[in-house]
């Protein structure tokens, strides 16, 4: 693997190395320079950092695709 593709079809790139952490060891952030979305590599698999929210009360926001884009 080269690298990842976010959702919109443009490279991820690192999240920031300074921020903060808040995910478990041996996981990696990716941001879409796109969109801004946040995603989260864990064991070879990304996943957008929402699915990854432990609660219950937070509605997902509707996927959009590239007519919902402005």
């Amino acid at each position: 693997r080269v690298g990842w593709v976010g959702e919109a079809g443009v490279p991820l790139v690192a999240a920031d190395p300074d921020a903060p952490a808040g995910h478990e060891a041996g996981t990696a952030m990716w941001v879409c320079p796109a969109t801004g979305r946040r995603y989260i590599e864990r064991d070879d698999t990304l996943s957008p950092e929402e699915a990854q929210a432990s609660s219950t009360n937070t509605a997902e926001a509707p996927a959009r695709n590239r007519e919902d884009q402005p």
